[in-house]
């Protein structure tokens, strides 16, 4: 006697007659199944691509309404250090509907590089344009919008690693380093864009969207992320600076000092000159200009140099000719090879990719 044993899905057919019955039961049964675990696949795909869909503000696929129901951009990992990646986002040309709410994963730093856009958290609504720095704190809601318009934002996104900061802070901590492991970004809905915030944003694209990239990137990349984090806890007034043991008068001596020295770096720029400024004789005015800015007066300018460099290739259409001439350098050739030095690339490259970023 033929018969099969066992329940679907196990069918045993011991015998050379096969049950046609059975054998359809069985493949029903499978086929059922299979259709029951790819609905249960897709939906957990859903859902996780609902959490890490742009965590700048990229929409979920909306719902079936005659709005657009792909995606609506292309997010793009630039580059991932061991604190934070660090991604660029543009919206696709034609209208989009924005999601009622959005979560954020992790702490996230959102500069507007081009358009503007608006966003809501528990702050309120905020104008996001390329002035404005946008902060996302983890585990909080966020809407974006867009007006139902053709979004015309793009953005570059720091996403913080969650307690990624502990290990490079340490247990013994100075005030500073204290507050960056209890909040790492300030409980801010956003902040002015600095012009020192706007020259480390720029470094960092620049270094994320370097190809190849060059060795030792993630140690770079972590360290301009430090240093963005450092410089918002002292845009946002949460952390001062403390003053080295110098008087008011020498520290306002000082920052005339500066002061000069970044309204005329086209000029020959020697300690003499600089001294006479602060009405101090060289030997003093040297030592008391590295107690108060802790470099040298020669690293201050040259350094001074190159961030107004950076500025004007990021700013305007100048030739590198004459960028090396506006900011104090005599040759070109020279400019060329500090600027590569203290960036990393060339001037050239540098204008490039943040332009292709």
């Amino acid at each position: 006697m033929n018969a099969c044993v066992g329940g679907p899905g196990l069918t045993q057919i011991p015998g050379p007659a096969v049950c046609r019955a059975c054998i359809e039961g069985s493949f029903s049964w499978e086929l059922q199944s299979s259709i029951h675990m790819r609905a249960r696949a897709c939906r957990i795909l859903r859902c996780h691509a609902g959490r890490v869909r742009y965590l700048l503000g990229m929409p979920q696929p909306a719902a079936p309404s005659g709005a657009p129901s792909a995606g609506v951009g292309v997010l793009t990992l630039l580059a991932r250090g061991s604190v934070a990646s660090v991604n660029s986002f543009h919206h696709d040309a034609r209208p989009v509907r924005d999601p009622a709410e959005e979560w954020f994963s992790g702490d996230t730093l959102i500069f507007t590089v081009g358009g503007s856009w608006r966003i809501r958290s528990r702050h309120g609504w905020v104008d996001a344009n390329p002035d404005l720095l946008v902060f996302g704190r983890a585990g909080t809601p966020y809407r974006c919008d867009h007006g139902r318009g053709v979004p015309t934002d793009r953005n570059l996104a720091v996403m913080l690693h969650p307690g990624a900061l502990a290990p490079i802070v340490g247990v013994d901590t100075d005030p500073l380093s204290a507050a960056l492991l209890e909040q790492p970004i300030p409980d801010l809905p956003s902040l002015p864009v600095t012009a020192e915030l706007a020259l480390t944003a720029r470094r960092l694209a620049v270094e994320s969207a370097t190809i190849p990239a060059l060795p030792g990137r993630s140690l770079r990349i972590d360290c301009l992320v430090v240093d963005l984090l450092v410089q918002l806890h002292r845009a946002s007034g949460r952390y001062a600076a403390p003053y080295p043991p110098t008087s008011p008068l020498q520290r306002q001596a000082i920052h005339a000092a500066t002061g000069y020295i970044a309204a005329h770096l086209k000029e020959d720029l020697g300690l003499a000159t600089l001294a006479a400024v602060a009405h101090l004789s060289p030997f003093h005015f040297s030592r008391l200009f590295r107690a108060v800015t802790g470099t040298p007066p020669s690293r201050y300018v040259r350094n001074a140099r190159l961030r107004r460099a950076e500025d004007l290739l990021a700013t305007t259409d100048a030739t590198i000719t004459a960028i090396a001439h506006l900011v104090g350098f005599g040759s070109v050739s020279h400019f060329v090879n500090v600027f590569k030095d203290h960036i990393g690339v060339t001037p050239g490259r540098y204008r490039d990719v943040l332009r292709r970023t």
